[in-house]
């Protein structure tokens, strides 16, 4: 089992003897830091050597490794697991992959939208539209005063998606993040 170093692959370490005894399974769980994890999936896969049963990835790399990963789909029906069991949002950027399950969510990274109440001072507006609008009101750059904190009004949009869904962009391509559990061998299962 490949796990990103640090607190992903101390709480998989964690669990280790418990699932042991629960399942009769050995695990070993290998950690590796986060700057070398991606090539070490990557290589893996490519090569077909099949080292790791189980992995545990950054998300953003989903659509990337899904022609090497395994549908999930049947192993959650047969363990009772149900995508509406999670939160909408969760499921679908942390696992899944054009329909297909490809990993459960194991953590999710929460973001934050602030903004100031003296600017917005009735919250914040409902469209992006209505709200590059209220900014451009506010922004008075020869005073050096800013209604959000984004390089450009016209980029706030994808600025706003790559902050609250991890949105990443790889070479003209969009991708939304998510962090599943990856079981690429269904012979392994």
């Amino acid at each position: 089992m490949l796990y990103m170093s640090g607190v992903y692959a101390d709480a998989a370490k964690s669990m280790v003897d418990e699932f042991e005894e629960k399942t009769g399974a050995k695990v070993e769980v290998i950690d590796m830091p986060y700057t070398e994890l991606h090539q070490k999936m990557l290589l893996d896969f490519t090569s077909g050597a099949g080292t790791y049963d189980v992995i545990d990835v950054a998300s953003q790399w989903d659509g990337e490794f899904a022609p090497y990963l395994t549908d999930l789909q049947p192993y959650m029906e047969k363990d009772g697991v149900k995508a509406e069991d999670f939160i909408d949002n969760v499921i679908a950027n942390s696992g899944k992959w054009q329909d297909k399950y490809i990993g459960i969510p194991n953590a999710s990274t929460p973001q934050l939208f602030a903004y100031r109440t003296d600017i917005f001072p009735n919250g914040l507006p409902d469209t992006w539209e209505e709200y590059r609008a209220e900014l451009k009101k506010v922004t008075k750059k020869d005073e050096g005063f800013y209604g959000a904190p984004f390089p450009e009004l016209q980029d706030s949009l994808v600025v706003c998606l790559t902050m609250y869904f991890g949105l990443t962009v790889v070479h003209g391509r969009m991708k939304i993040g998510r962090l599943p559990l990856i079981l690429p061998k269904p012979e392994r299962l």
